[in-house]
């Protein structure tokens, strides 16, 4: 790490800082290697400070203060980011040109015809 640029160098830090900070088995990993490693020592610690930080504001009272109509703009925009995930595997999706699409009304069965006869098919 000695040899390489300034720029990348604080590139590749911020980048280690935001992993470290966004996922726990990253944290992890650097933690482990951090003896070997002084830059994943400065993310960590760096890390460990930002939590230590946030820490009493979770625990505030204001946490605890809902937004009205939050939990349904949250649920309404994961179906709207769900349904825009399956349009778009279809679009793409070799499979989804060659075969009929069914969709299911209720429970998580569904059958075929094989032949003539119907046959159980699980998802």
């Amino acid at each position: 790490m000695d040899r390489v640029d300034s720029a990348l160098k604080k590139e590749f830090y911020d980048e280690i800082l935001l992993q470290s900070k966004n996922y726990a088995t990253c944290r992890e990993t650097f933690a482990r290697y951090s003896k070997e490693y002084p830059i994943l020592a400065k993310a960590i610690a760096e890390t460990e400070r930002y939590f230590a930080t946030l820490k009493p504001l979770f625990e505030s009272t204001i946490n605890q203060i809902e937004v009205a109509g939050f939990a349904r703009a949250a649920r309404l925009s994961a179906r709207r980011f769900a349904s825009e995930v399956s349009e778009g595997a279809e679009a793409l999706s070799v499979f989804a040109k060659l075969f009929k699409k069914i969709r299911l009304l209720y429970g998580c069965e569904w059958r075929t015809t094989i032949a003539a006869s119907w046959a159980r098919v699980r998802p």
